[in-house]
């Protein structure tokens, strides 16, 4: 079972304060912790708890921009099929508005031929008075075809968005790795040294602040 990142700052903040805290230990080990060094310590701590802080932010700011582009993505894919089903029931006899709104031409499914067939067949409903009156029946009014015009409009900026976003939590998650990396390295190492310098009842002093070598 992986030991969560929570877990590892908090051992490794126990390890590192409990050295910088302690006259004694510090003097021990200052040979080959210097202050320099000990405090490099500090500031990985430092480090990994900001990565931390960073990646839940892009996280959760991810999480929204992708929310926002597929609920507008799937309403739009929710009005298409249910127009598309509406005329080919009422205009199954008008080969003329099948052709003009593309009904016969399968959904394609790559965003822009996606995107593209949608705005022909919204301007299609305005372009028919007929059409738009008989989609008042099922639900479909002016308003939601405006809305899905103003929709179509801002869904590239949506989808840039959400890829964005996604590029920096990724860009987050990938810093948070190399901090903890960092800090484990260094954590690994002092408990060595700690390990090298006291033995068999001299870390009782570790001991007395949480610190284990093993």
């Amino acid at each position: 079972m992986k030991t969560s990142y929570e877990k590892i700052y908090e051992k490794s903040r126990i390890l590192i304060t409990g050295v910088n805290q302690i006259k004694e230990i510090k003097q021990r080990i200052s040979p080959v912790y210097t202050e320099e060094r000990l405090a490099e310590g500090t500031e990985l701590l430092k480090l990994a708890k900001q990565s931390m802080i960073t990646q839940d932010k892009e996280i959760i700011e991810s999480s929204m921009a992708t929310k926002a582009y597929h609920e507008v993505d799937e309403h739009l894919h929710t009005i298409l099929v249910k127009v598309r089903k509406a005329i080919r029931y009422f205009f199954k006899d008008d080969q003329l508005v099948q052709a003009s709104m593309h009904i016969n031409d399968p959904i394609p499914t790559d965003y822009n031929g996606w995107k593209t067939l949608c705005e022909r067949v919204m301007n299609g409903i305005i372009l028919y008075p007929a059409v738009q009156d008989k989609l008042e029946w099922i639900g479909i009014s002016q308003e939601v075809v405006t809305q899905c015009k103003s929709d179509l409009e801002k869904l590239d900026q949506l989808k840039s968005d959400a890829a964005r976003e996604s590029g920096e939590a990724q860009v987050a998650s990938d810093t948070k790795k190399q901090a903890f990396k960092n800090l484990k390295d260094y954590c690994i190492d002092l408990r060595e040294c700690l390990d090298l310098f006291f033995e068999d009842d001299e870390r009782q002093q570790l001991e007395k602040v949480g610190i284990s070598v093993h």
